[in-house]
């Protein structure tokens, strides 16, 4: 996540100076300007996690079902995308800063996406932030893909009474 929106981070701040001057020019709008950039840069966010999802899949031992990998791929993809576009929503907001704000924006997401505590264990006042956190959104579903209808690890659990 953190590569993807530093690229995008990166990429509008040098590019801030030639939009500015074009939308000032009347040569565009922001909306297409914004849409046309996501587009363009789609294909580009799928080729490096679909490649990090091919060496890493089989790797971790995940099931070998090739209908379950391209969901991983897929969600890998979604979460870069997601990335990139918090990136460009930080990098507009904040002209200067935004390289340095990005992480303050970034890390509660990170904390409450599930990954170093469970989703329920939150207090209820702080508890939401889990439900603008795409990370929670992409455990999940990497959590389902996994584990839904598996049926394979049923003899490991022991019932201890």
């Amino acid at each position: 996540m953190f590569s993807s929106m530093f690229e995008t981070l990166f990429a509008f701040d040098s590019e801030r100076e030639v939009f500015l001057w074009e939308y000032g020019d009347k040569s565009y709008g922001i909306i297409p300007y914004f849409l046309t950039k996501t587009i363009i840069e789609i294909p580009f966010s799928f080729v490096t996690p679909f490649m990090f999802s091919a060496m890493t899949y089989f790797a971790i031992g995940y099931e070998n079902e090739v209908d379950w990998f391209f969901f991983f791929s897929l969600a890998i993809c979604m979460i870069v995308i997601c990335a990139a576009s918090y990136g460009m929503m930080i990098s507009t907001a904040f002209k200067s800063a935004a390289l340095d704000l990005a992480p303050l924006f970034m890390m509660p997401l990170m904390l409450f996406g599930g990954f170093y505590a469970n989703s329920g264990g939150y207090p209820d006042y702080i508890g939401w932030i889990q439900y603008i956190s795409p990370i929670w959104y992409t455990l999940e579903s990497l959590f389902w893909n996994e584990f839904d209808g598996n049926n394979t690890y049923d003899h490991i659990w022991v019932d201890p009474l």
